[in-house]
């Protein structure tokens, strides 16, 4: 019984999952252009001191269908980010649509957890955003001593952009919200093979 569960669980992840992977082609160009719509409305509202742009990227840059420019007024120069708005935010929201429809709840209980989860999952991406916008703008006042050995300054690039880009992370966080907004402690045996006494 307990295997049977296990099975259907992964089987209607993988079917949600799967489905709105697929679906990126159609809704790719409607959800970039919310993407970059909610980012500069949130981070446009900065004091008047910060400036924050979210551009559309044309197809020939690949994945990354977003370019975010920050700088801050009276300086020349601006610092600008290429992403992938599939990477950033729909990969995380799908992932975390099959697990919260995958989980064997009552159905009352499992809407709650998809509206609450949609909510969480949209603020993570919120977060994200702004750590690429507040880095951007840590660079923009000059470059600390750390930063100006190129071994420091890769590695802090490539973590800033594994936390606010990478898949990895949208896979993490979408785990993290989806126990926390659907499972207590007595559903994971709905999941979960029983212990065995000894």
């Amino acid at each position: 019984m307990q295997t049977r569960r296990i099975i259907g669980f992964f089987v209607r992840f993988l079917i949600v999952y799967a489905a709105l992977m697929a679906l990126w082609p159609v809704v790719s160009d409607v959800y970039g252009s919310i993407f970059r719509t909610c980012g500069e409305s949130v981070f446009g509202g900065f004091p008047s001191s910060v400036q924050v742009r979210f551009e559309h990227l044309p197809d020939a840059e690949a994945m990354n269908d977003t370019r975010i420019w920050v700088r801050r007024s009276g300086l020349p120069k601006w610092r600008r980010f290429r992403v992938s708005s599939r990477h950033m935010g729909y990969l995380s929201t799908a992932l975390l649509m099959g697990l919260l429809v995958a989980t064997p709840l009552p159905w009352h209980r499992r809407t709650r957890a998809i509206i609450w989860g949609l909510l969480v999952v949209h603020g993570f991406i919120a977060i994200r955003q702004g750590i690429l916008i507040v880095y951007g703008l840590h660079l923009n006042t000059g470059v600390p001593q750390m930063l100006r050995d190129p071994y420091w300054s890769t590695s802090l690039r490539i973590g800033v952009e594994f936390l606010a880009g990478g898949p990895g992370s949208s896979c993490m966080a979408a785990i993290v919200i989806w126990i926390l907004v659907s499972l207590r402690r007595e559903d994971l045996g709905l999941i979960l093979p029983a212990r065995r006494k000894r």
